[in-house]
């Protein structure tokens, strides 16, 4: 269920100038952490690692601009409500970009623990790159949390929902300014 829009669409996955990143693969196959690294950076998601014998941090910069453009893809992919009509979708850029990290961060935390197998307690934080009233380029934290290779050894992948990660997270705390700037759009 996590990875079905990877599985269904690699093949014909072109997002950004992004290039076919992957051949077409079985039900029970998994794509390779460059493959999802490849994928979401086409969709706007930058991930940084930070690993460490004393400290692990994983910040995740969303570019707003580029999740907007890939609306239909993502509608298409299931990421986003195929009910609403794209134009609504981009009427609510910080609200469309927040359910879309949300959906993301599941699958971005299972690559991450894939290819990091010493990984163990680490923190993410995803962040919101877009323009200010003056258009200049503003960081602003969507929501963070922690989690540790025991929870991630405990999820069924195949079946985990994306949004029970808000409960399965070690802090999962929403960023009370994104709140008020949601509902200003």
């Amino acid at each position: 269920m996590l990875q079905h829009c990877v599985k269904s669409y690699l093949l014909v996955f072109m997002v950004a100038g992004a290039t076919c990143i992957g051949p077409s693969w079985g039900a029970d196959d998994e794509a390779s952490p460059e493959a999802m690294t490849s994928m979401f950076l086409a969709l706007g998601f930058k991930q940084t690692n930070s690993i460490s014998s004393a400290a692990c941090k994983v910040i995740v910069d969303v570019d707003q601009a580029t999740v907007i453009k890939s609306v239909p893809l993502l509608q298409k992919l299931d990421v986003l409500n195929s009910d609403k009509t794209a134009n609504e979708l981009t009427q609510e850029p910080i609200k469309t970009t927040m359910a879309t990290a949300i959906q993301i961060a599941a699958m971005q935390l299972k690559s991450f623990y894939d290819a990091n197998a010493s990984a163990d307690k680490c923190q993410f934080a995803h962040n919101l790159i877009s323009n200010d009233d003056y258009g200049n380029p503003r960081k602003y934290l969507m929501f963070s949390y922690g989690f540790d290779r025991g929870t991630y050894t405990k999820i069924n992948w195949q079946n985990f929902r994306s949004p029970n990660l808000m409960k399965v997270s070690k802090g999962f705390t929403f960023n009370p300014e994104m709140g008020m700037r949601m509902r200003s759009e």
